[in-house]
């Protein structure tokens, strides 16, 4: 029987991929089709007023929705299984399994809404995974990791001949990038060219444009970088063939890029900057690396010998972990 899921799309490429990257894992459950729904939220429902919006209108989800998100429910088929991530989608998310008395899933943290509002909640956070209907998982990748090619796995420490990808973020509330940083990153990718890596380099929308140009230009003059994907003209997802590289260098300001990787079974490199703070992401990104999945090194430190140390240290997953997510939502979901 083909399950009817609903796919409730905020607007951030980051949060949707994952979407599609839980649907992939419930394909390997059931046929399934898809109806995707964008739903925009008011600047008005945020934080605590999403959890009051569900509890003190939850009798009437109909005019909850109607008034919050302006969705008509007559225009949407009865799903099976809701499916979104984010903010935006929580409370949607949560008044539509009501309506329909169907079964739901969110990803991303619930902070203050309750628990039984779901059917499951993917969190990546060790300590959020404690809560009822709260399942561990990396976030869904955008890919199909099995669909990536085999890589070849480095004989030591020596990195000739293998392929690289580094993926590139920038500051962020808790990661700041000087001009040293910069500068290094762009002496490691020279460095290790010059002894046999082959690399290829992508940008963020975080990224300044000085980096990305000084990307471009690194791309255009280094005889080992074989291409730069510019997602300023190429767009969002456009880089998701670079997760086929031998090795994965992810900057360690974001967490959703390094967990891409990790799901992509390459070792993993986070690249940490000079001037750091603590972040929420701490607590996942150090349970990945306290299990060897991914290994930080400091973007000051980060000379040839130190990346092949790295790289020889990392122990990728050795399981597609969108199979190990479809296990997990098995008994929740009776697919």
């Amino acid at each position: 029987m083909t399950a009817r899921i609903l796919f409730l799309s905020d607007s951030r490429p980051g949060h949707y991929h994952q979407s599609e990257g839980a649907i992939r894992a419930l394909q390997r459950l059931a046929p399934v089709s898809v109806e995707r729904i964008q739903v925009k939220s008011p600047g008005w429902l945020r934080g605590r007023r999403q959890r009051q919006l569900v509890s003190l209108l939850s009798f009437s989800p109909a005019l909850a929705l109607r008034l919050a998100h302006g969705l008509d429910l007559a225009a949407i088929a009865r799903p099976d299984i809701i499916v979104s991530a984010g903010a935006e989608t929580m409370a949607a998310n949560a008044l539509l399994a009501r309506h329909f008395g169907c079964k739901n899933i969110f990803i991303g943290s619930l902070r203050e809404m309750k628990e039984d509002r779901f059917s499951a909640v993917l969190a990546i956070y060790p300590s959020e995974a404690v809560r009822a209907n709260h399942i561990l998982t990396l976030k869904p990748p955008p890919f199909e990791p099995d669909d990536l090619p085999a890589p070849t796995r480095p004989q030591g420490t020596d990195l000739s001949g293998l392929t690289a990808a580094l993926f590139v973020g920038g500051p962020s509330g808790s990661h700041s990038w000087g001009p040293a940083d910069w500068e290094r990153l762009d002496s490691l990718v020279r460095e290790t060219g010059r002894a046999g890596l082959s690399w290829t380099l992508t940008n963020s929308r975080r990224t300044p444009d000085a980096a990305s140009d000084r990307l471009q230009r690194l791309a255009a003059e280094e005889p080992s970088v074989a291409g730069f994907v510019d997602i300023r003209a190429a767009g969002a997802g456009s880089a998701h063939e670079l997760f086929g590289a031998d090795i994965l260098a992810v900057t360690e300001d974001s967490a959703t890029m390094l967990m891409e990787a990790v799901a992509a079974r390459r070792p993993v490199i986070a690249l940490v900057p000079e001037h750091r703070g603590k972040t929420r992401d701490d607590e996942a990104i150090d349970a990945l690396e306290g299990a060897r999945r991914l290994v930080r090194l400091p973007i000051a430190e980060a000379d040839r010998a130190r990346f092949g140390d790295a790289v020889h240290a990392a122990e990728p997953l050795a399981d597609n972990p969108l199979d190990a997510l479809a296990e997990k939502l098995r008994p929740v979901l009776a697919l």
